[in-house]
């Protein structure tokens, strides 16, 4: 199953240490390199590099300076549907697209699919890297991978108690521990999942304080040791993550049309 959204989205670069600062600088097609409006992912790659997946034109990239592009009519990305990116401890970067998962060095592309891995779904939601250097990786409907050096592993509603194999976003915590949202619209058990590496807890608003099961896009974040839950449905944000006063702050509006 494809999951389809219609968003509008627009990315602003906030400059001063104030949030409601004045200091704000807009970019998109119309006044600078970027080569999408609709953007699903922003992250910073390193000092210099802030990386944006796009939802029909693959990935900018900008240096501070310069925009450039990677998407697949100059590389060999799969899919210019780009959802998630991460960079592992050893400088390779991961790119989730709505047509597998890729690795990129800086030069080369390495494709992983459900017909040479075993990943159960193409379509990749969500990438992050836990404190050990292991990718996880959230599909829409193949569950959760995890790639520990050369070793893959699958948890899913078969073999595991995660009861929902469309997954919305993954985060880890300082303790290692993961934090997976799910989609309700799907399989009907929606909620969030915690899991210590030995089993799993899930809370959802029959046993937690959470308003509800997270019908659509429920995007996590970690501020100290605490998950922050926000769904763009609803508009409902558990608690606003702390800003470092010392870096400029890229944010994605989204809403839906």
């Amino acid at each position: 199953m494809i999951k389809t959204m219609t968003l509008l989205f627009i990315f602003i670069l906030v400059i001063g240490n104030d949030l409601f600062s004045s200091d704000w600088i807009t970019h998109n097609m119309d006044n600078s390199g970027i080569n999408s409006n609709s953007i699903l992912v922003v992250k910073s790659i390193d000092s210099d590099e802030i990386w944006f997946g796009s939802y029909d034109n693959g990935i900018s990239i900008f240096d501070g300076n310069n925009w450039s592009q990677l998407n697949s009519q100059n590389s060999s990305l799969p899919s210019d549907i780009v959802k998630a990116i991460a960079k592992d401890n050893s400088g390779l970067i991961w790119i989730g697209t709505e047509n597998g998962l890729v690795s990129y060095d800086g030069i080369n592309m390495e494709i992983f699919n459900s017909s040479n891995s075993i990943l159960n779904s193409n379509d990749i939601m969500a990438l992050t890297i836990d404190l050990s250097g292991d990718l996880w990786i959230g599909t829409w409907g193949g569950g959760i991978t995890v790639k520990s050096n050369q070793n893959w592993t699958n948890f899913n509603s078969e073999n595991s108690q995660l009861l929902c194999d469309y997954i919305e976003d993954i985060t880890i915590g300082l303790d290692n521990i993961k934090v997976i949202s799910v989609d309700y619209t799907t399989s009907g058990v929606g909620g969030i999942y915690i899991y210590n590496d030995i089993e799993w807890q899930v809370y959802n608003y029959s046993n937690s304080g959470i308003m509800r099961d997270w019908n659509h896009s429920a995007r996590l974040s970690l501020a100290r040791h605490r998950a922050h839950i926000r769904t763009p449905q609803d508009g409902q944000i558990a608690r606003q993550p702390h800003w470092r006063p010392d870096q400029p702050r890229w944010l994605c509006l989204c809403w839906r049309a």
